[in-house]
C-alpha cells in the first residue's frame, strides 16, 4: 500500500530563495564590517627560525554582534569568581567563504591557534556552530570570540603582506595575492585599514 503524499507548505523553490535571500542580505547589507581572520601557518619554518610571519589574512565581511546578548554561557569559574569569556560574536555567510570549506561543508579553521582582528583588537574563538537552518542545511557560520590578551599582530605577522602585494590606487589598498575567497585581489579603504590594526580608544 503506497504512503499518502504529504503536503508541504513550503516548496523547494521557496527554500532555494530563501537560502539566496539570507545569504545575499548577510553579505550586501548587514553583514559589511571589514575583519582580518588570521589564519595560523601550520608548518615549521625551513631553517628554523625564531621570528617570523604566523598567519595569512584573510579578509573577510561579517555581522558582529558586540555583546548584545548571551549566546551561550561561557563561564570558567576561578578562585576569585566567574569570568565571562564570551566579548563578540561573528556571522558568516556560507555563501562568502566557499574556498574554505571543507568537504562536509563546515568552515575549515584552526580554533586553537587561528585569531580574528576587529577594529585593532585580536579575538580567539571560544565557540562555533552553524546556523540559519534552510530546509536541508544550515546557511550562516556564527563563531563566538573572545579578547586575546597575549596576542599583539600587526603587519609583520602575515606572510602575505609584502610591498609587492600591497598597491595603494585612489585611497584604497589592493592585497593582490592569498586575501580573497575567489582568489582576485581584495580592495580595502585605507580608513579600514587603518582601522583594522588600530584599536579604538
Amino acid at each position: 500500500m503506497a504512503t499518502k503524499k504529504r503536503f508541504r507548505y513550503v516548496k523547494n523553490a521557496d527554500w532555494d530563495r530563501y537560502k539566496h535571500v539570507v545569504q545575499k542580505f548577510l553579505e550586501d547589507d548587514s553583514g559589511r564590517q571589514t575583519i582580518g581572520w588570521c589564519r595560523h601557518i601550520d608548518q615549521m619554518l625551513l631553517m628554523g627560525e625564531d621570528k617570523a610571519p604566523k598567519y595569512t589574512l584573510v579578509l573577510i565581511e561579517a555581522l558582529c554582534y558586540y555583546n548584545a546578548f548571551r549566546n551561550w554561557p561561557i563561564n570558567k569559574a576561578t578562585v576569585s569568581g566567574e569570568l565571562d569569556d564570551e566579548n563578540l560574536v561573528i556571522l558568516i555567510p556560507k555563501s562568502a567563504i566557499l574556498d574554505y570549506l571543507g568537504p562536509s561543508g563546515y568552515l575549515k579553521f584552526n580554533w586553537s591557534e587561528d585569531r580574528f582582528l576587529i577594529n585593532g583588537i585580536p579575538y580567539k574563538p571560544d565557540g562555533d556552530t552553524e546556523v540559519a537552518q534552510a530546509k536541508d542545511e544550515p546557511i550562516v557560520f556564527q563563531i563566538i570570540l573572545k579578547r586575546d590578551r597575549d596576542t599583539v599582530l600587526g603587519p609583520d605577522d602575515f606572510d602575505n603582506l609584502e610591498r609587492d602585494e600591497i598597491q595603494v590606487v585612489q585611497d584604497h589598498i589592493w592585497l593582490t595575492k592569498g586575501n580573497n575567497y575567489t582568489g582576485n585581489a581584495t580592495v580595502i579603504s585605507k580608513v579600514e585599514w587603518q582601522a583594522l590594526f588600530t584599536p579604538k580608544n
